[in-house]
C-alpha cells in the first residue's frame, strides 16, 4: 500500500467524521446560539429587563380609594 493510498483513507475518514459531527450536533449548537442571542426557534424571548424597566405594581381599588381621601 503506497503512502498516497494511506493519506486518501485518512482524509476520507477525517471528512466523514467531521461531516457526521456537523450533521449530529449542528441543530443543537444552532439552537443554543440563538437562545443566547435571546431568540428561540419558533418564537422570540424578550431580553432581560433591567430594574428600571420592570413594571411597577399597579394600584388596587383600595389604594385608589385611600389616595382619593387624602
Amino acid at each position: 500500500m503506497s503512502n498516497v493510498q494511506k493519506y486518501i483513507g485518512l482524509g476520507l475518514a477525517l471528512a466523514i467524521g467531521i461531516g457526521n459531527g456537523v450533521y449530529t450536533f449542528g441543530p443543537s449548537l444552532k439552537e443554543e446560539s440563538e437562545r443566547r442571542k435571546g431568540e428561540v426557534l419558533g418564537g422570540t424571548l424578550r431580553p432581560q429587563e433591567t430594574a428600571s424597566q420592570q413594571q411597577q405594581p399597579t394600584a388596587t381599588a383600595k389604594d385608589k380609594q385611600e389616595a382619593s381621601k387624602a
